[in-house]
């Protein structure tokens, strides 16, 4: 079962000078959760207004916990003290999806909006696991929008012993959907929120307004099933709607039904609920990228876009740069497990590129298999000739080097820089000569 231990509690030493004093009543080293969710709770007290206190992950916001609650036994402390009686703040944090290995970040909020970081929680988290034994695996695509993603999953669709969406754009979201039903009904209620309408919210639910703490605290017994419970409705219903699929589409022996992630809360969640699951991270020289995203918001008639000044580029780098960021950290943590495809390969060098993605997924790699399974992708892709891949797939790649300006040039190898480095991306034009997909 699904479990949170604490093992320390680490305090800035000394304690940051806007913090007066601070008091973590849950967790403690030693403390331990049924299920995948745990409490925070405690006072603080600054020598300015404190807003709230926040749990971190990395960079992300776990739960932002308002400093309201009553501190009847703090105000008798210090009873000259403005603020002590509602000094408190106490909420659950969700562990879904996160590393076994937990490190997390107390980071007090001040009236102002300084952050100021006062704890690290460590600890160890037992992953979720369900009941259900699925018959499918998923294989996750994960990627972000103009990397190629509909050419990557036209080929998936072709092979007999893949199931997914086989009309544009190869991709209906079903798994990611019941993932996000259970990413919800998972989700603690922050402290403080109402049940509200929900007969009248049929179109958003929310996370469950009656998790409370009183619900996660040891010892109850079958408390810490409840997330398990919903992870087995949420399965369940994703290998029924693929296995219907495979029949329609007369697919027999199928293995994995297919879909692309953007790297978000869903992929390690979805790594967590199928630990066979196969993930395959598709790429694009982020500069090549951006190009894309402002030629497609040209053809929308998006405002503010056209002409390729070197301002529109600018500001389009800047815009989607946390979303290249984040795909490299994701790659980063799940390396040692996925498939690294570039999308400069898959066009240029097709055959030994999808040779390498069929032995990952443990499928015969033949020539005459892998030649198959191009042709049929690419017979089904002429029916979508506004997002075929060109004949001439070099028009494609290192398409920056002719459409940015040298300033445009220079914002995006200085913002994307690390980025390009960590996907194996070098000043070298990939057309010049296509590179074998890395798999580690």
């Amino acid at each position: 079962m699904s479990s949170v231990c604490i093992n320390h509690v680490v305090w800035a030493d000394p304690l940051p000078e806007p913090i007066e004093e601070i008091d973590l009543e849950r967790p403690v080293a030693g403390g331990e959760w049924s299920g995948p969710t745990l409490e925070v709770s405690g006072s603080v007290l600054g020598r300015s207004a404190v807003a709230a206190v926040e749990v971190v992950h990395g960079e992300r916001v776990l739960r932002r916990l308002p400093v309201r609650s009553r501190r009847l036994e703090l105000a008798r402390q210090r009873p000259v003290r403005e603020g002590a009686e509602r000094a408190g703040f106490s909420g659950l944090v969700t562990t879904l999806g996160l590393p076994e290995e937990l490190s997390l970040d107390l980071i007090v909020v001040l009236g102002g909006g300084e952050r100021v970081p006062v704890a690290r929680i460590e600890g160890r988290r037992v992953p979720l696991r369900s009941a259900w034994e699925p018959t499918l695996q998923p294989v996750l695509v994960t990627t972000l929008g103009r990397m190629g993603s509909t050419w990557m999953m036209g080929l998936l669709a072709a092979h007999p012993r893949v199931v997914a969406w086989r009309r544009y754009p190869y991709d209906c979201r079903t798994a990611k959907y019941w993932l996000q039903v259970l990413n919800t009904l998972a989700e603690p209620a922050a402290q403080g929120e109402e049940a509200g309408t929900l007969h009248a919210d049929r179109w958003w639910v929310g996370v469950n307004p009656f998790f409370v703490p009183e619900l996660a605290r040891e010892p109850r017994p079958g408390v810490g099933l409840y997330a398990e419970r919903v992870a087995e409705l949420c399965m369940r219903n994703i290998d029924s709607w693929y296995q219907d699929l495979a029949h329609g589409l007369i697919k027999e022996e199928v293995r994995y039904f297919a879909e692309t992630f953007a790297p978000t809360r869903l992929p390690p969640l979805t790594r967590e609920l199928y630990p066979d699951a196969k993930e395959v991270f598709l790429v694009r020289d982020f500069r090549d990228w951006i190009c894309s995203i402002l030629a497609f918001d040209e053809q929308r008639g998006v405002d503010g876009v056209g002409g390729r000044r070197d301002e529109a580029v600018e500001e389009a780098v800047r815009r989607h740069a946390r979303d290249a960021f984040t795909l490299r950290d994701q790659w980063r943590a799940r390396q040692r497990t996925s498939h690294l495809v570039h999308f400069e390969d898959l066009v240029l060098d097709p055959e030994t590129t999808l040779r390498g993605l069929l032995e990952y997924l443990d499928f015969e790699a033949q020539p005459s298999s892998v030649e198959a399974l191009i042709e049929e992708a690419r017979l089904e892709s002429s029916g979508y000739p506004h997002h075929r891949i060109p004949a001439d797939a070099r028009t494609s790649v290192g398409r920056w080097r002719r459409e940015l300006g040298t300033g445009a040039q220079a914002v995006a190898e200085g913002v994307f820089g690390e980025v390009l480095e960590a996907f194996g991306y070098t000043n070298t034009d990939r057309s010049e000569k296509p590179a074998r997909a890395l798999h580690v």
